[in-house]
């Protein structure tokens, strides 16, 4: 008798438009027509287990060369720390944000509680821990003659798993990785293994007249 819903999407890119992305979140899951629900609710909060997944398509704050840099380094946190979508899990909004790739630098007072209320839903959602390297668009991909790319975009992690904010026993991540050799055309592959809790003690028939498994594409 435990429902799931999993979703897959592809968010507009770049991270200066991180409030389409928001809006388009909100709009797939509040009007995407997979079942029907009451106004003003929104179709993960009718499901029992949730996941949200896909090329989500945030980056990182700071310049091209800042972010390799610490790429370089293997400072995971200092990037994960500027990493957009981490911070709006977190509670944080990217009101402070220019809306480009310029650094921005929190600093000892900008605390989660000091920011304010989110406009987004990315709060009721959670992530695993993040322990690979994000996407290198144009790595490996040399030019002709073996020349470095005459474009490359910045580096960031687009491709994510998330679950709606759930009890250890409801929800427990085993794996969260990314596929080093597997990239079409310059997005790695990332994987997420889960334990996911399921009601079986009830002891109530199945309920033949509640909505089956359906398909639903949002363009």
């Amino acid at each position: 008798s435990t429902s799931m819903l999993f979703t897959n999407c592809h968010l507009p890119a770049h991270s200066k438009h991180w409030r389409r992305r928001n809006g388009d979140i909100r709009r797939i899951l509040g009007d995407g027509g997979i079942v029907r629900f009451e106004p003003g609710q929104m179709v993960h909060n009718v499901f029992d287990r949730v996941f949200v997944l896909g090329n989500l398509n945030f980056g990182l704050g700071g310049t091209q060369a800042h972010i390799e840099s610490l790429i370089a380094q293997g400072d995971l946190q200092a990037l994960l720390s500027q990493d957009q979508l981490k911070r709006q899990l977190q509670g944080e909004s990217l009101d402070k944000d220019r809306g480009d790739k310029r650094h921005w630098q929190r600093t000892a007072k900008d605390t989660v509680s000091s920011f304010p209320a989110p406009d987004h839903i990315w709060h009721e959602f959670q992530e695993g821990p993040i322990e690979f390297p994000p996407l290198w668009s144009g790595e490996d991909q040399a030019g002709e003659g073996g020349a470095p790319p005459a474009r490359r975009t910045a580096p960031a992690w687009t491709d994510r798993i998330l679950w709606r904010r759930a009890l250890p026993d409801e929800v427990h991540q085993v794996a969260y990785d990314s596929v080093k050799k597997l990239r079409s055309p310059h997005h790695r592959a990332v994987f997420g293994q889960f334990e996911v809790g399921v009601d079986v003690d009830s002891g109530l028939p199945p309920d033949l007249n509640a909505p089956r498994s359906r398909g639903c594409c949002v363009q």
